[in-house]
């Protein structure tokens, strides 16, 4: 019926081919339509998720590159080694 509708026969045309009532057509066309919508409205969801997951990978990896580029804390303080506070 859908590609009948597609190559542009009405719904009229249709039901008369068929046999049935023209507004069983229109019921299956708008059931189409509707099942279409879904599968589109899950497939950007779906596309959503997968960008919002890399833009979280990314940042995740960026924090990480940032902390293995820090300086190393334990080796640079500036308290001087225990034996400089010894007294006598």
């Amino acid at each position: 019926m859908a590609p009948l509708y597609s190559e542009g026969y009405s719904i009229y045309d249709i039901s008369k081919m068929a046999g049935i009532p023209w507004a069983t057509i229109h019921d299956e066309l708008v059931a189409l339509r509707r099942e279409e919508a879904a599968a589109k409205e899950k497939e950007l969801k779906e596309l959503a998720k997968k960008q919002r997951l890399a833009d979280e990978q990314k940042m995740v990896e960026a924090k990480f590159d940032s902390v293995l580029q820090a300086p190393d804390i334990s080796q640079n303080h500036s308290g001087g080694s225990s034996t400089d506070n010894k007294v006598g």
